[in-house]
């Protein structure tokens, strides 16, 4: 983690519909080695997708909220949180988080510090399980809720 209890976040919104090869086009050649080491990212994750993810690398994972689209997380992110990651090592959710896209796009996170303080969600919000969800909750919600087989 970069620094103290909360958490840096840096959505890495992945809209399907591109190959590889032509967001790659887009970048300038000095990001290149990184972009084609990273392979997943996950808009308004799901249990599985979120199971995956340590199998797949953490380094290699980024997630995303999928703002301002209507099946994105908002208004309810730290819910969505809450519900996937609660038990997760707060420095594995990290990299998740902003690690990896922070890496991936060159971001400097000590310096994003002061805007994370102030609106970051704290490690301690997350690391509380949802225990039920809102009146009326967003698809990524009912999305992450898991179904008694």
């Amino acid at each position: 983690m970069t620094g103290d209890d909360h958490y840096a976040i840096i959505s890495a919104d992945c809209h399907g519909g591109g190959s590889h090869e032509m967001y790659r086009s887009y970048l300038e050649e000095r990001y290149l080695d990184d972009f084609d080491a990273w392979r997943v990212g996950v808009s308004q994750p799901g249990p599985a997708d979120v199971e995956a993810m340590p199998v797949l690398g953490l380094e290699r994972t980024m997630w995303g909220s999928d703002y301002p689209h209507n099946e994105g997380t908002g208004p309810y992110t730290r819910e969505h949180l809450r519900q996937l990651f609660s038990n997760w090592d707060p420095g594995d959710l990290q990299q998740v988080l902003a690690g990896t896209a922070a890496k991936l796009y060159h971001f400097d996170l000590d310096a994003l510090r002061p805007h994370v303080d102030e609106h970051g969600p704290t490690v301690a919000e997350i690391a509380r399980p949802l225990t039920e969800l809102p009146e009326k909750p967003n698809e990524a919600l009912l999305k992450g809720v898991r179904r008694a087989s």
